[in-house]
Order: structure tokens, then sequence, then C-alpha cells
């Protein structure tokens, strides 16, 4: 039995421009739709606000707050969501520069009280985001541009930065505020002649740990991890004892592109999401497949290499490599959305999402697969902006400098992605799940709406926003949701169906069968059809579901189950009815024991009366007494027979 489409749900692309939203046509195999429940939001009047000031040396994004910084050495903050200008951030000790005074990098604590930023004339300063004042200047870099900056630690008054310059030094700055005087220690963890344009750190913010599920694996971890990369070498640093060593150094794929690196939560792909006890695969380094992984995501020309990261005793260990991605273009920028929900945007303009859980185990997979076009992780994705520039910061050979372009610059959070295309400004939001059903109803694509609810009730479904990754406060926030759209959609249907198409009767049983919610089909939606003069068409359709015992485990109220025997009554299916009866919970029946017991008999219902008292009262001597009325008065009958022709007269 099947009236709604059963195909492998492929988690399809929900996306909107200027502020209207598409569900794009790849919900079903044939349009190889995947992970994508992007929604994004052109920010005109944004975009002209900050294009008007100076010239935007770099740009990034935290909580929706925009931070600009230009060529004259000024930051400005301003809101996403209501396109208007926050603050201005200033300091008399960068405007005393004549020039050499570009803002190269801007970087955020995840908790957004403090931002430090780096500049051309190697200064680095810590800023009070409320206040708008420097709470420390650093200028011991002797003047060498600061291409790269990022916090690897916030602490109550304790702050520790991660800082490339364009010689090719890479910095470890400690800065710890005090009663009278702050104090900033420096230390040279790396230095090479080429610089390293990507610094990234493992650091999150509360809320973005309750987004990525990092509760899940561990409640604290102690020390740290960060990535710092050149168009020659990435390399992976971690704490131990205080000290930071070198664990892993990935030279570079023949590739002209800076590589990228992001941290993140999620499942690799040796996760089954419904393993038997039999199958768990442990790895010979101890990592369950089976939980949530902290996983280090790092790019670099064509591929997409995902990482491990063990957690023992709260701290971090060395990575290990499970999963593998070849694009067809190159990848410039990347990041996670959510758990197991990573988004890239490659240099052919298109923005693409995948599942980390479904990766390819090893490179020759991967680039067999693509190879013989059977990407089954994502599609060509989806053009955005098609004056993006495809590097944020690139290196100019000739002059030995940096040259830096900000137009793409995308920074992402949990559920929100930023860029800036050479005309506009783009916000991108990961749907929340119940607004994508929202969405989905609201154009009546009611058959989508339950695959996709079907979907996420079972734990199918890690690419939308807020799914509550504990299964059973998940299933009841679901099923909720889906019974009201359940009974809107019979509501809808029975208003607007003309014909006498039934086949939305057999889609909201399957439905209900499908979340566990039986009991909510028999006792409310039946009321409707019931309130309506349909209860006929509904039992009809019922019927087979019954007969193959999936009502079974339900409990039918008093009045649900009389309108069912009075249904087939009144057809004269005296027969199925009795059938009926029998496959449904004997708890159902006990409820109407006096009416139930008078219909047995009034209509010689044997098989059901046999069932009920046998199997619901334990009682086996009334069924026996009405099969013998029942012998006696067909016995009666032929002697009334017999009499009337020996008399010549008509039986009737």
């Amino acid at each position: 039995i099947s009236s709604y489409e059963k195909k492998k749900y492929n988690k399809n692309n929900v996306l909107s421009m200027n502020d209207t939203i598409f569900v794009l046509e790849q919900f079903y195999n044939e349009h190889k739709g995947k992970h994508d429940f992007i929604h994004f939001r052109k920010k005109q009047k944004l975009f002209d606000r900050i294009s008007k000031n100076n010239i935007v040396t770099c740009v990034y994004a935290r909580n929706n707050v925009i931070f600009v910084g230009s060529k004259n050495g000024l930051i400005k903050t301003y809101s996403c969501d209501k396109e208007n200008e926050y603050k201005t951030f200033t300091c008399t000790e960068i405007d005393n520069f004549t020039e050499n005074k570009d803002v190269m990098c801007i970087t955020c604590s995840p908790s957004l009280d403090v931002f430090a930023s780096g500049y051309e004339n190697g200064f680095i300063i810590l800023w009070d985001v409320i206040s708008c004042r420097v709470k420390k200047l650093i200028n011991e870099q002797n003047f060498i541009p600061i291409i790269a900056l990022k916090f690897l630690k916030c602490e109550s008054k304790n702050y520790s930065l991660i800082a490339s310059d364009i010689e090719g030094k890479v910095w470890l700055i400690n800065i710890a505020e005090g009663i009278f005087r702050t104090t900033v220690t420096n230390t040279i963890i790396k230095k090479m002649e080429i610089p390293h344009f990507l610094v990234e750190c493992f650091l999150f913010s509360d809320e973005e740990k309750e987004n990525y599920h990092f509760n899940e694996i561990t409640k604290t971890i102690t020390n740290s991890m960060f990535v710092v990369g050149n168009i020659d070498s990435l390399e992976i640093f971690l704490e131990e004892d205080g000290e930071f060593r070198s664990v892993d150094v990935i030279s570079n794929p023949i590739s002209k592109e800076i590589p990228d690196a992001c941290f993140g939560c999620g499942y690799t792909p040796f996760y089954n999401p419904s393993p038997s006890k039999d199958s768990i695969t442990l790895s010979p380094n101890a990592l369950d497949f089976t939980k949530l992984q902290v996983l280090l995501t790092i790019s670099w020309g064509l591929s997409i290499q995902v990482y491990a990261v063990p957690v023992v005793r709260s701290e971090l260990q060395e990575p290990i490599q499970v999963g593998y991605y070849a694009n067809t273009c190159p990848i410039i920028r990347m990041g996670f959305l959510t758990s197991s929900i990573l988004f890239f945007i490659d240099s052919g303009k298109h923005i693409k999402c995948i599942n980390t859980s479904e990766l390819a185990v090893s490179s020759e997979v991967a680039i067999t697969a693509k190879k013989k076009k059977r990407d089954s992780i994502t599609d060509d994705g989806v053009i955005v902006e098609p004056n993006i520039i495809c590097q944020s910061i690139v290196p100019d050979q000739n002059k030995m400098e940096q040259i830096n372009i900000y137009y793409n610059c995308v920074v992402a959070y949990p559920k929100n992605l930023f860029f800036i295309g050479m005309t506009t400004f783009h916000h991108a939001e990961l749907l929340e799940w119940n607004k994508c059903l929202n969405e989905l109803k609201s154009r009546f694509w009611w058959n989508k709406l339950f695959c996709l609810g079907i979907d996420i009730y079972k734990g199918k479904v890690t690419g939308l926003a807020d799914i509550p990754i504990q299964d059973e406060y998940r299933k009841r926030r679901v099923q909720h949701v889906i019974k009201e759209f359940a009974k809107e959609y019979v509501n809808t249907q029975i208003e607007t169906n003309i014909t006498e198409n039934k086949e939305y009767i057999n889609v909201v049983i399957e439905l209900c069968i499908d979340i566990d919610s039986v009991d909510f089909l028999l006792n409310e939606i039946s009321k409707i059809f019931e309130e309506r003069k349909l209860n006929d068409k509904f039992f009809a359709k019922l019927e087979p579901f019954i007969l193959k015992d999936k009502m079974k485990s339900s409990h039918l109220n008093k009045d649900t189950l009389r309108s069912l025997i009075n249904v087939y009554i009144n057809k004269g299916q005296l027969q199925l009815l009795s059938e009926l009866l029998s496959h449904l919970d004997l708890k159902s029946l006990t409820d109407i024991d006096d009416y139930l017991t008078n219909q047995f008999k009034l209509y010689s219902l044997i098989d059901g009366m046999i069932y009920y008292y046998m199997n619901g009262k334990k009682e086996y001597f009334s069924p026996i007494e009405v099969i013998f009325d029942n012998f006696d008065k067909a016995d009666n009958m032929i002697d009334v027979k017999n009499k009337n022709l020996l008399k010549g007269g008509n039986f009737y």
C-alpha cells in the first residue's frame, strides 16, 4: 500500500532569493537534490552602506553583526538584520599614521564582548565591543603587516591569539588583564618564507557548542588546537602540557589556491544511523563512529579531507583522517552550519552543502565516483552571486606582497553564513526544521512536507537547524507538529477534492503509521471524516491496514468503534466486520462491552465473538452458547420449512 512518494528522500535544496523562498524541485531521486536547506537573502541596503565607507579591506561577521575594516584604519559594525550601522571604532595611534594603516584582519571572541584587529603597520588591537575603547594595543611586530588573526582562548580577562605576519611567522600572543596593567607575551611558534594566509582555531561559544551538539561528546575540552596554512603546506598544531607541537603537515596537492580549514562536530563516513549490535565498527584508535565526533575539515584545490579528532579525558588528541570529498572545481571557502552539515563555495561560484557522514572513505573512492558522475553527495550547487571573486587574499608573486580582495569574504557560524559579491551582500541562514515544514505547507506541497517530516522524525535528516538530537524529545516535538499538519491536510483535501479520488485518505493513514500515531488517526482524524459524513470512505481505506495488523497497538475510543460497527452493519458486510474486529486492540473492545456483546449475538458475528471472549475476557462458554443457539435456530427453521412443505405451503 503506497500512496505518497516513498523513494529515498534526498534532503532537498531549500533557499530564497530576494526574500522569496523557493523549494527547488529536488526532493526525489530523479532530481538528485541533497542536504542544502539554506535561505539566502540579498542585503542591498547593507551593501550600499558598506561600499560608501572609504576602501573596504576586510569583512568579518559574528552573530548577525558585520565588522568592516577600511583603508583609513576605521572599523565599522553593522546589523545584518536591520541593515543599519552600529558603531565606529577608531584609535589615535592608528590615526597618526599617514599610510600603511589598512585593517588587514578582524576576529571576534565567541561571546562577542571583545574583538581584535590586525593592521598593515603591524599593530594588533584588542577592542571592547560595548565601550568601543581599546583594551590593549600591541605594537611589537616591528611594523610587519598582520595578515591573519584568530582567538585561540577567551577566558576571564585572559586571551590568547594566533597571528600570522607577511614574513611567514606565526605568533602565539597571550594577553592578561590585571588590576593596574595588562601584560602581553609573544611566542613565535613557526617561521616560513611564505606567509600563512590561513589561521583557524578550535574555539566555540556555548551557543555554538549547543548547535553543534558538542555536549554529546564531552562537557569540557581543556586543551587547544589550531591550523595554519599557506600556498605550500598546511600544518596542524596540538596543545600538550601547555606547549604546542606540530602533529601533521599536509603538502600542496598541485593547486594554486590557498587551503581552508574549519572545526565542527558531526558523524563520520563510518557512521551507520541504525546499526545492529553486531555491526558497530570501532576504528583501531578506539573511535566509536556510531557517535558524534569533533571534526576538522580541510579543503585544498578540488578536495575536502575530513578528520576526526578524538577526545580522551577532556583533551583533544591527534586527528585521524576518516573521509574524503572530490569536487569538480577548486574549493575556496567552507564552514559548518550545524552538526554534520558542511557548506562550501567553489571557483565555479557554486554554493554547495554536504553531509560528512556520507563522504567517501578514501580519495580513490571519491575520485572514482566523481569520474563516473555518481556523486551522491551534492549536485552542481546553486549559483547565488555570479560576480563572486574566488579568493579573498592572494599573494602577488612579483612584488612579494599580499593583495587583499574582500568581495567574497565568507564567514560561517552556526546556522548562518555571510559573503559579499561585487554588487550585493548576502546573508544565508540554515532553515529551522519547523520553518522549512511551514514553507512547504504554505505552497501546499503536502507530500514533500510529509516525506521530510517522517525523515526528521526517524532521525534521517540533520541538514536543518534546531533538530533535537535526543531521540525521544525529537519524536515528541516532530510528532506534535506533523499531527497539526495532518488535520489541516485532511480538511483541505475534503474541501477541495471534488472528484472521487480519495487517495489523500491513504496518505494520512500511512503518515500516522510512520510517525507512530495510530491512536491519533483512529480517534481524531476519524472524527473529521465522521463530521463530514465520510466515515464509510475512511473505514474502506482503513480495511487493509487493519487486516495487516497495523492498528493492533492502537486504542479506539467508543465513538469510533461504534461508528465502525454501524458502517459495516449498514453495508451488510457482517463477515468482514467480524474479521476486522478480530484485528483490533482488545482494550478498545472492552470499553463497549454491553453494546458489543449485543451486536455479536444480534448479527451472529461468530469470528469476532470468539476472538473477543477468548482473548479479551478469557471466557470460553458464551461463544459456544451462541453457536449452539444458532444451531437450534437453524434446526427450528428446517422443521418449520419441512412442515410447510408437507402442508403444501411456501417457506420464506
